[in-house]
């Protein structure tokens, strides 16, 4: 199974270790999935963590994202299409679609109601339980 995760459900992970989403972050560290990444996902993970003053250093921040990078299978996207209604998120559809993902897991209401998505879209829950079907 590979998998992008969306900025926000990256971010969540690293500010609260007890949640879905760093649950997610702790099976793509053991393998369970391939975690899809782009330098554009990790500096926006990198970026939000640091402006967002989610507690951390710089050095945090850094290592949290090498070890997402060091993990993660690394694509560039594709051309953005027009599934999204924001325009932000497009690059996370074509990272998608450009790694041959299975999924691209998101709690943003705009990416779960992409126009005629073009791959499966889970929030978080639906991909955990998949991923606990699998197992």
């Amino acid at each position: 199974m590979r998998a992008v995760l969306d900025t926000n459900v990256l971010f969540a992970a690293r500010i609260s270790p007890s949640g879905v989403p760093a649950r997610l972050v702790r099976l793509a560290l053991e393998r369970r999935y391939e975690l899809i990444v782009s330098p554009l996902l990790l500096d926006e993970v990198a970026e939000a963590l640091t402006r967002k003053k989610a507690g951390l250093d710089l050095a945090e921040v850094d290592a949290y994202v090498a070890r997402l990078g060091a993990c993660a299978v690394v694509d560039d996207p594709s051309e953005p299409g027009r599934w999204s209604r924001d325009p932000d998120d497009e690059y996370l559809v074509g990272l998608a679609l450009a790694a041959e993902a299975d999924a691209l897991v998101t709690g943003d209401r705009d990416l779960l109601h992409l126009i005629d998505p073009p791959l499966p879209v889970l929030t978080l829950r639906a991909f955990l339980d998949h991923l606990s079907q699998d197992a």
